[in-house]
């Protein structure tokens, strides 16, 4: 079985959003999708709506978001950017 972060040379990196209200964690999450083969950090923020709008213009293909993002409304923030983009892959996040 390949590996997750194996990747066909021949296509396009994912662009790679985080949102977490978590300064640490999302500078740390930042580092590392940076070094991640096939993978380019397209924005990390800690509120939803900066990522909102990169998503809805197209602009990420994968999405990191803090479950217990803005009081527990994690779920409801993937959902909204989900619906900006459909082909959006969202991974929840809980620590």
């Amino acid at each position: 079985m390949p590996s997750l972060l194996a990747m066909d040379k021949s296509l396009a990196p994912r662009r790679v959003v985080i949102v977490d209200d978590s300064p640490a964690f999302l500078e740390a999450a930042a580092r590392l999708v940076s070094i991640l083969p096939g993978c380019v950090l397209a924005g990390a923020w800690p509120a939803p709506h900066e990522a909102e709008i990169l998503i809805a213009g197209g602009g990420a293909d994968v999405a990191l978001v803090d479950f217990g993002l803005a009081q527990g409304r994690g779920l409801e923030v993937a959902r909204r950017l989900m619906a900006a983009d459909s082909r959006l892959a969202v991974i929840m996040l809980s620590l």
